[in-house]
């Protein structure tokens, strides 16, 4: 996962306007949260690198991106590998640099090419079936029923639009407002998204990994303007929603910043999301964090304590389990205490 500091030059304190922190709904974990039985699970290949991002394939799959190794690695709900692309920088991939990559039609892995705004459709066997050229600069793709969505890195000097649907070649903005800050070091850092598909819908969820606590509701089979919807927080960090240290920075500066969702994945039940946000609370040496169950209006379902420092989560449905992997990349499968619920969303 991409540390912040790694994106941060510089930094000014970055507040809005008290109405936007109105109606905002916080959780306590020591209160709400729920047991999950978690069982080491252990990789049944040699990863190249360290992984970059870890979404959810399929209902039994798992793609795995290794940005440095520029490997791409499908993987069943053992972990053992399915298939393995590595990305060229030049030849029939012609991949500059790998950003993020997500299945497609379960045969085609799309692929965002960052520094040429790129988006780069491969079959199989590493040829290329499609290219579209972005208007910015790629930082996460997902499949979604509708194509694959593109969501922009934020970066000074390069205004874009918040997220692109890429459909039979044409290019269409999905209306999703980038969060404004004055600073443009603190901007892309609001402005980097854990997009996840509301289970069984055709409801895309934009939450921001940090900053910022809003996520963009966009229904992708309606012409209806997206909604901008307050993200639950922690009680304990809610009263830092919207701030933003001002250089230099340590690390207890980095530990204040709210991660409404460091990462995001769909279900279990219909209509929701799951989320990976920290309490503000120290476990050990990390932050503590915690799996919140969401619905489509971003109501707290349940939350759910984890005991490592987890960074990566998917849910497979086929396993009725959330897959983690925590920053020193040990992978846990961790199963509910009782089955999901699977409802209609409510309207």
């Amino acid at each position: 996962m991409r540390h912040p500091f790694a994106l941060l030059a510089a930094a000014a304190l970055a507040c809005t306007p008290a109405s936007q922190q109105a109606d905002r709904s916080t959780f306590d974990p020591t209160r709400d949260s729920g047991p999950l039985a978690c069982e080491p699970r252990f990789a049944g290949f040699e990863p190249p690198s360290s992984v970059e991002r870890m979404t959810a394939a399929s209902d039994s799959s798992l793609l795995l991106v290794y940005a440095g190794a520029r490997e791409v690695v499908l993987v069943d709900g053992n972990l053992s590998p399915i298939r393995t692309l590595l990305l060229e920088r030049e030849g029939p991939t012609g991949v500059a640099r790998l950003h993020d990559a997500a299945l497609l039609d379960d045969s085609i892995v799309v692929v965002a090419d960052g520094p040429r705004r790129l988006l780069r459709a491969l079959a199989p066997d590493g040829h290329s079936a499609w290219v579209v050229r972005l208007p910015s600069v790629p930082d996460r793709v997902l499949s979604t029923p509708a194509g694959p969505v593109v969501f922009p890195l934020q970066l000074a000097g390069l205004p874009s639009r918040g997220a692109y649907l890429v459909r039979d070649g044409v290019i269409r903005d999905l209306g999703v407002e980038p969060v404004v800050l004055d600073d443009p070091q603190m901007r892309t850092l609001a402005n980097l998204t854990s997009p996840a598909l509301a289970r069984g819908t055709s409801t895309l969820i934009v939450p921001r990994q940090f900053i910022a606590p809003v996520a963009t509701v966009v229904d992708l089979d309606e012409e209806v303007r997206p909604r901008t919807v307050p993200m639950p927080l922690a009680e304990a960090v809610a009263h830092r929603a919207w701030w933003a240290p001002a250089p230099p920075y340590a690390g207890e500066d980095m530990e204040r910043i709210v991660a409404p969702a460091m990462s995001a994945t769909s279900g279990p039940g219909v209509g929701e999301i799951s989320v990976l946000t920290r309490t503000g609370a120290h476990s050990g040496a990390h932050l503590e964090k915690v799996i919140v169950r969401l619905d489509s209006e971003l109501r707290v379902s349940s939350a759910m304590t984890l005991p490592f420092n987890a960074i990566h989560l998917a849910w497979l449905a086929s396993e009725q389990a959330y897959y983690i992997m925590t920053a020193d990349e040990a992978w846990y499968r961790c199963r509910l205490p009782s089955p999901p619920t699977f409802t209609e969303p409510g309207p």
